[in-house]
C-alpha cells in the first residue's frame, strides 16, 4: 500500500525528500527496500503491458540515497528527537528485527512510549544478522533504525526475555507487549 505513483512523481520531480516521506508513510525502511527487496511487483506491473515495468526498488533506493547524501554534505538534518507524553500508555516491544522496528516506530507516532527490548546488542534481527553487508551496508541501516528511535522509541540491548527480564515483569510496567521476537531457526 505505498503510493508509488505518488513517490514515482515526486522524483521526476526532484523532490527526493518528499518522495522518500510519502514512501515511508507505509515503510520505514525505504533505503533497505530499495537495497534488498526482491521485487517481485516489477514483474506484475501493469505498465509493462505498454512499454516496460517501473524499476521501483531502484527508484526508491535513489530517493533514499538523495536523502543521505544531503545528510552527509550538511544540507539536511535529522529529525527532531521526540518524546512521548508523560501520561503516555506504555508499549514493549520485544524483538528489534523489521516486525518490532516498525511496530514501534507506528506506535511511538500514535502517541505510545515505545520501548523495544532486544537480546542481541543492536537492533535490526535478520538484517543485521544475515545479509551481507555488500547487499546492506550497516551504515543504511543504522540510518533506518536511527530514524525509528528519533520518533521517540527506546531501545534495550542484550535483554533476553526470560533471563535478563521477566514476561511478567514487561506486562507489569507496560500497558501492553508486541511479541516480534525472531524466528532464525527453521
Amino acid at each position: 500500500n505505498v503510493n508509488v505513483q505518488g513517490y514515482v512523481q515526486l522524483i521526476k520531480k526532484k523532490e527526493y525528500l518528499k518522495a522518500v516521506n510519502l514512501i515511508r508513510q507505509r515503510n520505514p525502511f525505504s533505503a533497505i527496500c530499495g537495497r534488498i527487496c526482491t521485487h517481485p511487483c516489477e514483474s506484475v506491473c501493469t505498465r509493462g503491458r505498454a512499454d516496460e515495468a517501473i524499476a521501483i526498488r531502484l527508484l526508491k533506493r535513489f530517493a533514499s540515497d538523495r536523502e543521505i547524501e544531503m545528510l552527509a554534505a550538511g544540507t539536511l538534518t535529522l529529525p527532531e528527537e521526540k518524546t512521548p507524553a508523560p501520561d503516555a500508555k506504555k508499549v514493549a516491544v520485544i524483538g528489534a528485527g523489521p516486525a518490532g522496528l516498525t511496530a514501534a516506530g507506528d506506535l511511538a507516532d500514535a502517541g505510545f512510549a515505545v520501548t523495544v527490548y532486544e537480546a542481541a546488542s543492536a537492533a535490526g534481527g535478520m538484517l543485521r544478522w544475515g545479509i551481507p553487508e555488500y547487499r546492506l551496508p550497516k551504515n543504511i541501516l543504522d540510518h533506518e533504525i536511527e530514524l525509528i528511535r528519533r520518533r521517540g522509541v527506546k531501545f534495550v540491548y542484550n535483554c533476553r526475555v526470560g533471563q535478563e527480564v521477566t514476561f511478567e515483569a514487561l506486562r507489569k510496567d507496560h500497558d501492553a507487549v508486541f511479541i516480534s521476537a525472531g524466528a532464525q531457526k527453521s
